[in-house]
Protein backbone atom coordinates (compact mmCIF):
# COMPACT_ATOMS: atom_id res chain seq x y z
CA UNK A 1 0.00 0.00 0.00
CA UNK A 2 2.88 2.37 0.68
CA UNK A 3 4.73 1.67 -2.77
CA UNK A 4 1.19 2.53 -4.16
CA UNK A 5 0.76 5.63 -1.94
CA UNK A 6 4.37 6.77 -3.40
CA UNK A 7 3.48 6.16 -7.16
CA UNK A 8 0.53 8.30 -6.95
CA UNK A 9 2.28 10.90 -5.02
CA UNK A 10 5.41 11.02 -7.84
CA UNK A 11 3.04 10.93 -10.55
CA UNK A 12 0.39 13.81 -9.21
CA UNK A 13 3.71 16.07 -8.09
CA UNK A 14 5.36 15.08 -11.98
CA UNK A 15 2.01 16.37 -13.45
CA UNK A 16 2.49 19.33 -11.46
CA UNK A 17 6.08 20.23 -12.27
CA UNK A 18 5.13 19.62 -15.98
CA UNK A 19 2.13 22.02 -15.98
CA UNK A 20 4.25 24.55 -14.11
CA UNK A 21 6.68 24.24 -17.00
CA UNK A 22 3.90 24.08 -19.26
CA UNK A 23 2.75 27.41 -18.13
CA UNK A 24 6.61 28.94 -18.45
CA UNK A 25 6.37 28.41 -22.13
CA UNK A 26 2.85 29.16 -22.57
CA UNK A 27 3.65 32.59 -21.18
CA UNK A 28 6.72 32.47 -23.10
CA UNK A 29 5.01 31.65 -26.54
CA UNK A 30 2.60 34.23 -25.86
CA UNK A 31 4.25 37.08 -25.49
CA UNK A 32 7.13 35.89 -28.51
CA UNK A 33 3.56 35.84 -30.64
CA UNK A 34 2.29 39.20 -29.22
CA UNK A 35 5.49 40.78 -29.86
CA UNK A 36 5.36 39.10 -34.03
CA UNK A 37 2.13 40.59 -34.20
CA UNK A 38 2.80 44.11 -33.43
CA UNK A 39 5.69 44.52 -34.88
CA UNK A 40 5.49 42.31 -38.10
CA UNK A 41 1.88 41.48 -38.68
CA UNK A 42 2.58 37.79 -38.22
CA UNK A 43 2.28 35.21 -35.93
CA UNK A 44 3.47 31.82 -34.58
CA UNK A 45 2.23 29.37 -36.81
CA UNK A 46 0.29 26.66 -35.21
CA UNK A 47 0.32 28.81 -32.10
CA UNK A 48 -3.67 28.34 -31.06
CA UNK A 49 -3.34 24.91 -31.73
CA UNK A 50 -0.10 24.45 -29.83
CA UNK A 51 -1.82 27.15 -26.86
CA UNK A 52 -5.14 25.13 -26.60
CA UNK A 53 -3.79 21.76 -26.18
CA UNK A 54 -1.05 22.98 -24.05
CA UNK A 55 -3.90 24.59 -21.85
CA UNK A 56 -5.73 21.31 -21.86
CA UNK A 57 -3.01 19.48 -20.55
CA UNK A 58 -1.77 22.18 -17.62
CA UNK A 59 -6.10 22.36 -16.46
CA UNK A 60 -5.81 18.23 -16.33
CA UNK A 61 -2.81 17.51 -15.03
CA UNK A 62 -3.52 19.78 -12.46
CA UNK A 63 -6.96 18.16 -11.04
CA UNK A 64 -5.38 15.41 -8.56
CA UNK A 65 -2.80 18.19 -7.21
CA UNK A 66 -5.64 20.46 -6.38
CA UNK A 67 -7.63 17.76 -4.74
CA UNK A 68 -4.89 16.38 -2.45
CA UNK A 69 -4.52 19.73 -1.06
CA UNK A 70 -8.02 19.61 -0.76
CA UNK A 71 -8.06 23.35 -2.57
CA UNK A 72 -11.31 23.00 -4.83
CA UNK A 73 -13.54 26.00 -4.45
CA UNK A 74 -16.16 25.27 -1.29
CA UNK A 75 -19.19 26.94 -0.03
CA UNK A 76 -19.24 26.15 3.00
CA UNK A 77 -21.97 28.68 4.80
CA UNK A 78 -24.55 25.73 4.55
CA UNK A 79 -22.27 23.22 6.04
CA UNK A 80 -20.34 25.04 8.76
CA UNK A 81 -24.60 24.84 10.95
CA UNK A 82 -24.71 21.36 10.41
CA UNK A 83 -23.74 19.16 13.40
CA UNK A 84 -20.18 17.40 12.82
CA UNK A 85 -21.60 14.13 12.54
CA UNK A 86 -23.89 15.68 9.74
CA UNK A 87 -21.37 16.94 7.90
CA UNK A 88 -18.94 14.09 8.19
CA UNK A 89 -22.12 11.67 6.12
CA UNK A 90 -22.67 15.06 3.73
CA UNK A 91 -18.83 14.96 3.63
CA UNK A 92 -18.52 11.29 2.33
CA UNK A 93 -21.79 11.46 0.11
CA UNK A 94 -20.69 13.96 -2.04
CA UNK A 95 -17.24 12.36 -2.73
CA UNK A 96 -19.18 9.23 -3.96
CA UNK A 97 -21.25 11.46 -6.13
CA UNK A 98 -17.84 12.90 -6.89
CA UNK A 99 -15.82 9.50 -7.79
CA UNK A 100 -19.01 8.76 -10.09
CA UNK A 101 -18.84 11.54 -11.83
CA UNK A 102 -15.12 11.52 -12.40
CA UNK A 103 -15.30 7.86 -13.13
CA UNK A 104 -17.88 8.49 -16.19
CA UNK A 105 -15.43 11.18 -17.28
CA UNK A 106 -12.25 8.77 -16.46
CA UNK A 107 -13.98 5.97 -18.70
CA UNK A 108 -15.26 8.78 -21.43
CA UNK A 109 -11.72 10.07 -22.23
CA UNK A 110 -9.92 6.65 -22.21
CA UNK A 111 -12.58 6.39 -25.61
CA UNK A 112 -11.87 9.88 -26.48
CA UNK A 113 -8.12 9.34 -26.41
CA UNK A 114 -8.26 6.00 -28.55
CA UNK A 115 -10.29 7.50 -31.17
CA UNK A 116 -8.19 10.47 -31.45
CA UNK A 117 -5.32 8.12 -31.45
CA UNK A 118 -6.17 5.49 -34.13
CA UNK A 119 -7.08 8.61 -36.37
CA UNK A 120 -3.84 10.56 -35.68
CA UNK A 121 -6.41 13.59 -34.89
CA UNK A 122 -4.86 16.78 -35.54
CA UNK A 123 -6.47 20.47 -34.63
CA UNK A 124 -7.38 22.05 -37.97
CA UNK A 125 -6.84 25.47 -37.67
CA UNK A 126 -3.04 26.93 -38.67
CA UNK A 127 -0.29 25.75 -41.01
CA UNK A 128 0.79 23.43 -38.42
CA UNK A 129 -0.49 20.12 -38.01
CA UNK A 130 -1.10 20.12 -34.22
CA UNK A 131 -1.84 16.73 -32.80
CA UNK A 132 -4.81 16.58 -30.28
CA UNK A 133 -4.42 13.14 -29.04
CA UNK A 134 -1.30 14.13 -26.86
CA UNK A 135 -4.22 16.45 -24.59
CA UNK A 136 -7.00 14.22 -25.07
CA UNK A 137 -4.47 11.11 -22.93
CA UNK A 138 -3.49 14.14 -20.09
CA UNK A 139 -7.08 14.82 -19.80
CA UNK A 140 -7.72 10.85 -19.36
CA UNK A 141 -4.76 11.19 -16.89
CA UNK A 142 -5.84 13.76 -14.73
CA UNK A 143 -9.00 12.85 -15.01
CA UNK A 144 -7.78 9.23 -13.54
CA UNK A 145 -5.72 10.49 -10.83
CA UNK A 146 -8.57 12.56 -9.68
CA UNK A 147 -9.98 8.98 -9.32
CA UNK A 148 -7.35 7.95 -7.17
CA UNK A 149 -7.61 10.65 -4.94
CA UNK A 150 -11.20 10.59 -4.23
CA UNK A 151 -10.98 6.47 -3.39
CA UNK A 152 -7.66 7.61 -1.41
CA UNK A 153 -10.30 10.35 0.74
CA UNK A 154 -13.36 7.94 0.72
CA UNK A 155 -10.98 5.52 2.43
CA UNK A 156 -9.42 7.77 4.91
CA UNK A 157 -12.62 9.11 5.71
CA UNK A 158 -14.82 5.91 6.27
CA UNK A 159 -11.87 5.23 8.41
CA UNK A 160 -12.35 8.00 10.58
CA UNK A 161 -9.58 10.39 9.73
CA UNK A 162 -10.79 14.05 7.70
CA UNK A 163 -10.27 14.03 4.28
CA UNK A 164 -12.24 17.14 3.95
CA UNK A 165 -11.57 21.25 3.15
CA UNK A 166 -12.88 21.72 6.38
CA UNK A 167 -10.02 20.16 8.24
CA UNK A 168 -7.28 22.30 6.92
CA UNK A 169 -9.26 25.12 8.69
CA UNK A 170 -10.26 26.93 5.65
CA UNK A 171 -13.84 28.05 6.72
CA UNK A 172 -15.98 31.16 5.21
CA UNK A 173 -15.04 32.68 8.00
CA UNK A 174 -11.16 32.61 8.09
CA UNK A 175 -10.26 32.33 4.61
CA UNK A 176 -10.34 35.84 3.80
CA UNK A 177 -8.37 37.53 6.98
CA UNK A 178 -5.74 39.72 6.35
Amino acid sequence: MKILKSLVTFIRLGETEISGWIVLVLTVMLTVDATLRYLFRESIPGGPGFSSSLLVVVIFFSLGQVQANKEHIRVEFLIAKLPAKARRYLEIMVHFFSLAFFSILFWKSIDFFIDSFKVREFWAGGLLRVPLYPAKAAMMMGFGLMVIELIKDIVLMLKGKSSSGSSRGLTQSNTFKD
